[in-house]
């Protein structure tokens, strides 16, 4: 004789276990899980051929589908002051902020500052620090990690104190000089997720700028003599960010655009 109403109830135990805690999806490995997606994007998609060779859904796992459990970034936040220094330079302050979340191992590996071949024509001060967030027991100390010239073109600063310090604040700041002449850009070396800059130069200039992200409708830009500011509340992948130059203001040709589309040279990484 069988007991239906511990049946029920042993079957009922296991459905839930499968489809609402889905333990039973822990129990496969990489390439099972890979193909049941595929077939779960076929089927949502009505595309029998979606994971075909030199398909985006290819490109997607080999070169984009890590991101999605990695560490990220939150409200990066980057503040330039652009001052004459002689005939043919710039002398700029340039301090960044952002938020480390953490993923499954932590927190990003380290704050790493990086400059290009001959990208500087002199780097006078470096410093970068940390600041416990509000939710941590030591809510609001700061840790200064890094202060002094760089002796080479890589500075790289270890977080291992602080992996499991979600909401850890990061903060560098830096004084260099440039040549007048170079394209400027600033991209992410972690999934971000929204971001702001402000760029203060002589009133007497004007600026190129050109947003290097996705979805360009929603990037907010406020102009104005000597300033300006892009907020853009959305996800970045790596290498999206923002490009710009600052040039002696004129008045622009009709129908010429005044946003160079030439490559940039010169790289700040978040």
């Amino acid at each position: 004789m069988l007991e239906t109403k511990d049946w029920r109830h042993y079957f009922g135990g296991r459905m839930r276990e499968l489809v609402v805690d889905q333990s039973y999806l822990k129990t496969l490995d990489k390439d099972v899980l890979s193909s049941l997606q595929a077939n779960v994007l076929k089927a949502l998609f009505k595309d029998q051929n979606v994971d075909r060779e030199g398909s985006f859904l290819n490109y997607f796992h080999s070169r984009l589908h890590r991101y999605i459990a990695d560490p990220y970034l939150e409200d990066v936040t980057s503040e330039l002051i652009c001052a004459p220094s002689g005939a043919n330079a710039w002398s700029v302050l340039d301090r960044v902020t952002y938020v480390c979340r953490k993923s499954a191992s932590g927190i990003q590996q380290n704050v790493r500052w990086v400059a290009d071949a001959n990208e500087f024509l002199a780097v006078e001060a470096l410093s970068v620090s940390v600041q416990y967030p509000y939710t941590h027991e030591k809510q609001g100390q700061c840790v200064i990690l890094h202060d002094g010239k760089p002796s080479g073109r890589e500075v790289s600063v270890e977080l291992d104190n602080f992996r499991d310090v979600d909401g850890l604040i990061v903060i560098t700041t830096s004084k260099y000089r440039i040549d007048v002449e170079r394209f400027q850009y600033w991209t992410m070396m972690h999934p971000t997720r929204n971001f702001d800059i402000t760029i203060i130069y002589p009133a007497d200039h004007a600026i190129q700028t050109k947003p290097l992200i996705l979805n360009k409708e929603l990037i907010l830009i406020t102009e104005a003599a000597g300033y300006f500011k892009a907020k853009y509340d959305s996800w970045m992948l790596p290498a999206s960010g923002l490009a710009w130059r600052i040039v002696p203001a004129r008045v622009p040709l009709a129908g010429v655009n005044t946003v160079s589309e030439s490559l940039p040279d010169t790289d700040r990484s978040v």
